[in-house]
Formats: C-alpha cells, sequence, structure tokens
C-alpha cells in the first residue's frame, strides 16, 4: 500500500494489492471520513447519467465483499461536488488501484502507524511444495498461509506404472508453479520426497532460489508445520505469521507463570497500571466487533495500550493455537507479576 501522511488525523492512500485490504480493515473504523471520486446516478431534468464525482462520507460500516476482492465502506455523503448527493448514502468499493483520503476521527495512533508501514514493506512470497508418500500440496506464505492446491493419492509399490502415475501428479503441480512469477520455492516433507520432486522440475522451472527442508509430514499439514518449525527462522524470519508463532509459545510458557492476561477486562484492568507488555488479538474477534458497531471498547483499550507503549498484533487463524487467542478475543503478557 502506498500512503502519505498529511498531518496528524489525514492519510492520503493508494491500493497496491488484496492484502491491503486486510491493513485497511485494521485502521478504517466508525466515525472516520473517507472522500474520493467515485461514479452515481445523476438526475437531469428527465434524463439519468452515470457520473464521476468526488464524494466525502461519514464512515458507518465496513465490510468485505463476498469474494473478498475489495472492502466495501459505506456512509452518509457529508460533502460532494454535486450538492444534491449531500445527506444520501454512499458505498465506496475500495479495491487494488484504488485511491482515496482517510481522515481519522481522532490523531492517528502508533499501532495504526505500524500497520501502514507493515503494508508498505512488500515481501516476497515463499512458494512451498510439500509432499510425502500420499499427498502432495502447493501453497504460498507471506502475512498468512494460502493453499493453492492439493491431491491425495494411492500409488502401490510395484506397480509397473508407478513412476509415470507419480509424475503425472508432479506434472500437474509443474503447471501450477508455472502460473506464477516465484523467485523462492521450498520443496518440503519426509525421507526422499522432497529430492524427487525437485530432480523432476530442476531442468523444466526457471527459478533462481530453491531449497529442500524436512518436515514429518506432506500435504497441508506439512506446510503449517514448516511455519511452525523455528529451526528455520532463517527462511521465513521475514514474515509476520513466524513472529506471531514465537509469540504465541511465549504466551503458552508464561501461562504457567501467571504472566498473562486473558480477556478485554483483565488486560484492560492491568493495562492501567502499565502493566501490558504486548497483546495478541483475534482478527475474527476484532472483525465480529466492528460488525457489531462495538469496536469503540477495543479502541479505547489501544488507545491506553498507546500510552504505555504496549505492542498490539492481530492473530489470524492461520497460525498455531489460534484457538487459544480467539477464545479469549484478546490476551496479554504482563510486565510484572502482581
Amino acid at each position: 500500500m502506498k500512503y502519505e501522511i498529511i498531518d496528524k488525523k489525514t492519510i492520503k492512500i493508494r491500493v497496491e494489492d488484496e492484502v491491503d485490504l486486510l491493513y485497511l480493515y485494521k485502521i478504517v473504523n466508525a466515525g472516520d471520513i473517507i472522500e474520493g471520486y467515485d461514479y452515481r446516478t445523476l438526475k437531469f431534468e428527465n434524463e439519468k447519467e452515470k457520473k464521476k464525482i468526488r464524494i466525502k462520507i461519514e464512515v458507518e460500516n465496513i465490510k468485505f465483499s463476498e469474494y473478498r476482492d475489495s472492502l466495501r465502506i459505506s456512509g452518509k455523503i457529508i460533502d460532494s461536488n454535486d450538492k444534491d448527493s449531500i445527506g444520501h448514502y454512499h458505498t465506496f468499493d475500495i479495491r487494488i488501484s484504488t485511491e482515496f483520503t482517510l481522515y481519522k476521527k481522532e490523531e492517528i495512533k502508533k499501532y495504526e502507524e505500524k500497520i501502514l508501514e507493515k503494508s508498505s514493506r512488500k515481501k516476497e512470497d515463499i512458494f512451498v511444495i510439500s509432499i510425502d508418500s500420499n499427498e502432495i500440496a502447493l501453497g504460498i506464505i507471506n502475512n498468512g498461509v494460502k493453499i493453492i492446491k492439493e491431491e491425495y493419492y494411492k500409488i502401490n509399490k510395484g506397480d509397473p506404472e508407478e513412476k509415470a502415475k507419480l509424475y503425472k501428479i508432479f506434472s500437474e503441480f509443474l503447471n501450477a508453479l508455472r502460473d506464477y512469477n516465484i523467485k523462492f520455492l521450498c520443496i518440503i516433507g519426509p525421507l526422499f520426497y522432497p529430492e524427487e520432486f525437485y530432480d523432476y522440475i530442476k531442468d523444466k522451472l526457471n527459478i533462481k532460489n530453491i531449497k529442500i527442508y524436512k518436515v514429518s509430514n506432506g500435504g497441508v499439514n506439512g506446510i503449517y508445520e514448516f511455519v511452525r518449525r523455528t529451526e528455520y527462522y532463517e527462511t521465513l524470519k521475514n514474515l509476520e505469521i513466524l513472529e506471531i508463532n514465537k509469540l504465541i509459545e511465549e504466551i503458552l510458557y508464561l501461562m504457567q507463570k501467571n504472566m498473562v492476561a486473558f480477556g478485554y477486562d483483565d488486560v484492560y484492568n492491568n493495562a492501567i497500571y502499565n502493566n501490558i507488555e504486548y497483546v495478541l488479538i483475534s482478527e475474527e474477534c476484532f472483525k465480529k466487533m466492528k460488525e457489531e458497531n462495538n469496536i469503540d471498547k477495543i479502541i479505547n483499550l489501544f488507545n491506553i495500550l498507546d500510552k504505555i507503549d504496549a505492542e498490539i498484533y492481530f492473530v489470524n487463524n492461520n497460525v498455531n493455537n489460534f484457538e487459544l487467542i480467539d477464545r479469549f478475543c484478546i490476551v496479554g503478557k504482563l510486565r510484572y507479576k502482581i
């Protein structure tokens, strides 16, 4: 995402890819104002004409489109170069290449600045082929895990067509890889299976950076195991998903020492005494609070966390032990034991 902070409340934004929509969802709230150009049907005497006009709305509702390829932000028009539109409702369909100005209701918070910074740091996708004796999957790792293709198969040992059947499956995944501009490919799995796939594709794909890693499973399970394995930190260190996994591991350890706050009230009560180092908040819970117009409560907590320099991390269901965070909505690491 390209952005420019104009003043303490104003940001100019251009959406560059679909991941940017996730970042925007975290910083645009009800009561904020959005200004941009969009089409509206205008009446001229006995005719109607669709015309591009400048529109400024006060945000009331934010939600993803059905296919999550755009962010639909709705509200009442408070200003426009078409005066007849003022007072009516309008929905901006924010998608790739959309440009607009965001006026925050309150001053831009530190956590919002960090979200913006993350959005501008474009990381290369890591493509992963995960394979074992009867399962293969292709996934992309960036801020999360996206499974592109998976297949289960059973080829009997000693089958005279064993190699031909296996190479047919390899060929399907080779074709899937050719659909992408891949700069970094990891081939993972147990035993000799990753090497076998590598030997098949090495002269058929122009990918300069291919690495092989060992995990105990192939398929989708192998990909999730890969992102959890701390020994592969060097490979994944620039990806937020690894950082979140490490923080959740720390939370699990600190639970035994009574150094964790669980749920909104517990986190809030510790935050007002400067006793929170960082919090992990479930993206699903955050989304639900927005949909129910109950976001003010969590924004109030974020304001306190900003003042005490506590870090805020959003956790999605791609990480290990997501259920723990989602169960409480928010958990926090204490700075000191009470």
